[in-house]
């Protein structure tokens, strides 16, 4: 079994941007917007991935990671932080082959200026995970 984290202090560590919509950003220091997203990555981290949602209201954000093969995916944890008056819903899908998604995970709304953990585990066979976000009604989602 092998065990890997993307940490995005050195980059976007695998992760391929944008997929099928609008590109998660690589940031430090906190989002352009206020009362809005993170000031720093989680635990002790500097970079995080977010969606820049000025001027992109219900609009779709993604990207996803494939794993080599012979890695098969168990199990994914990872932080989030949703904070901003009018958040949407994020989403994190597995698929084997890219074609068919299958739904490991999803929240909606805000959930305070705070990280989050959640660990989510996977069905067999798959190497692939996306996360999407739909922006909510503002520049506060």
């Amino acid at each position: 079994m092998v065990r890997e984290t993307s940490t995005f202090e050195t980059g976007v560590d695998g992760w391929t941007t944008p997929v099928t919509g609008l590109a998660f950003t690589r940031d430090a220091y906190g989002t352009p917007s206020v009362n809005t997203g993170p000031y720093a990555g989680a635990g002790g981290s500097t970079f995080y991935m977010y969606c820049e949602t000025s001027g992109q209201s219900y609009q779709t954000f993604d990207m996803q990671k494939t794993f080599a093969a012979g890695q098969e995916l168990y199990a994914i944890a990872f932080q989030y932080h949703k904070y901003g008056s009018t958040m949407g819903s994020a989403v994190l899908e597995g698929s084997a082959d890219g074609a068919s998604w299958v739904s490991l995970w999803s929240q909606s709304g805000n959930f305070g200026n705070q990280w989050n953990q959640a660990t989510v585990y996977a069905d067999p066979g798959q190497l692939m995970v996306r996360f999407t976000y739909t922006a909510g009604s503002s520049f506060t989602g």
